[in-house]
């Protein structure tokens, strides 16, 4: 008898399972199956469909005990939570689709045998000739690779500590408030979920241990002062905001415990316009990546700024929208004659900052800000940015490839003769710009220093671009890249 997972939405690369300490994931292949369990089984996974109706083939993984020895439900389970864990630490947040069944049988199974599906209430009878397993809406496949293996090694190892000191039943926590499908949980669910996961992850029970009866509230408190400080710094105000989201976290944590409205629980937190569940997103990945590899240097600085602009997006997005809306497209480009006094050096370095702080905001969810700033802020870009390609390809640099931005004029002409509305020409830039790569420097094969490309000598044109994409993104609700 063989015990083995299916994991039919999660996908290996060929010849490059993943190793999870005593566990592997591999690829759902004939040579695999034979290769590590002595027959082909890839006609009984014939049961696990795509959304399109075929057989999910070779992009379904298996996972199996790397000596062959049965494992069970829970230690499946615990195993998915890792690499579920993993695949989020590299931007693949919705959990939904790391579903997964145990099966335990003589190679090859039958696909005409009757085989039992025991759930927590009920049984079944499966056999794979004539029932399918098909995704929900809400599964996208999930494609992990061999740059997985080093966060999937850290993890490794919870899954051999005394429950009491991993962190794996912090992981199930999170893995369960990051489900996508919207009639499964609702957001209050998530955030009794997330309040859970950094109950056990920061043993919060510690901290708060001079302050008489003591809130949990305040125990958190103390408890992410302790975790971050040394990381992201002490800055004023980026404590003075996740103090606030603390409070409004606890706060909403408590309502939804004790029976308030769900509707209630999307709320934005003040100082920031970002729902306290979004933020608490953002914090637990932040304390895992700096616990993976936080004495690197680079990955601290960089999660240190990130974490500051996060909490800082909706004074970000003012001042970018102020610095755009208050001045004739002309003061930025070109620029020249009566226009230049009007944008100082200072303003230029100003927005130059300010751009390059929102364009690396990595947000977990991306909330529908469809306000007028914002729709006047992304029209005047796309103006300037239409000028700006305009007079390049009058004098093109020499060594320099403008294919990324050079239809943005034409097309902006296009859709002003069809009567489009402002709003649905800048949406339709912004994806014309991400297709493109237009916000990738490497794009235009330049480098920094050439003049021409940086307006008013400061401001790169893939960070504009890119900050065009990111004000879209906003504007949306949603993803554009």
């Amino acid at each position: 008898m063989t015990c083995f997972a299916v994991l039919p939405y999660v996908s290996v690369p060929p010849r490059l399972p993943l190793l999870l300490g005593p566990f592997v994931l591999w690829r759902n292949e004939a040579s695999e199956w034979v290769a590590r369990m002595g027959a082909d089984n890839t006609k009984f996974l014939e049961m696990y469909r795509t959304s399109q109706g075929e057989a999910v083939g070779p992009n379904a993984s298996i996972l199996t005990k790397g000596n062959g020895n049965d494992a069970s439900p829970e230690e499946f389970r615990d195993a998915v939570y890792c690499l579920s864990t993993a695949a989020w630490l590299r931007d693949q947040v919705a959990s939904d689709a790391w579903v997964f069944e145990r099966w335990i049988g003589t190679l090859p199974m039958s696909t005409k045998n009757l085989y039992c599906r025991a759930s927590k209430f009920t049984s079944n009878y499966t056999a794979a000739d004539f029932d399918r397993v098909y995704p929900t809406p809400y599964m996208y496949r999930i494609d992990l690779s061999h740059a997985d293996q080093d966060a999937i090694n850290w993890l490794a190892p919870e899954l051999s500590k005394p429950r009491s000191s991993s962190i794996v039943t912090a992981l199930g926590h999170f893995h369960l408030a990051r489900f996508d499908t919207p009639y499964f949980t609702s957001i209050g669910d998530s955030i009794e979920a997330m309040w859970s996961g950094l109950e056990s992850l920061l043993s919060i029970d510690q901290y708060g241990a001079g302050e008489p009866n003591a809130s949990k509230g305040n125990k958190l408190r103390h408890a992410l002062l302790h975790e971050l400080g040394p990381h992201v710094g002490s800055e004023p105000v980026l404590w003075e905001v996740l103090d606030a989201w603390t409070s409004r976290f606890y706060q909403e944590r408590n309502h939804h415990s004790h029976g308030a409205r769900v509707e209630l629980k999307a709320t934005p937190t003040e100082l920031h316009g970002i729902s306290a569940y979004e933020i608490s997103l953002n914090v637990v990945r932040a304390i895992l990546e700096l616990r993976w590899r936080g004495d690197n240097f680079f990955h601290r600085g960089r999660i240190a700024d990130n974490f500051a602009s996060l909490f800082a997006i909706a004074p970000l997005v003012e001042r970018i929208a102020s610095a755009l809306n208050g001045r004739d497209r002309k003061c930025w480009h070109p620029g020249t004659g009566k226009y230049q006094a009007q944008v100082t050096d200072n303003d230029v370095d100003n927005l130059a900052r300010d751009l390059k702080l929102f364009v690396n905001i990595r947000r977990q969810t991306l909330r529908f800000v469809k306000n007028s700033r914002v729709g006047q802020a992304r029209q005047k870009m796309g103006l300037v940015l239409s000028a700006w390609v305009s007079s390049l390809q009058g004098s093109k640099p020499p060594h320099v490839n403008l294919s990324p931005v050079a239809d943005v004029p034409a097309k902006i002409s296009q859709l002003l003769a069809a009567n489009m509305s402002p709003e649905d020409i800048d949406d339709e830039i912004s994806y014309m710009l991400a297709n493109s790569d237009a916000h990738d420097q490497e794009s235009y094969g330049a480098s920094d220093a050439e003049p021409a490309l940086n307006l008013r000598g400061k401001i790169p044109i893939w960070l504009w671009a890119g900050a065009h994409i990111k004000l879209t993104e906003l504007w949306l609700g949603h993803a554009v890249q």
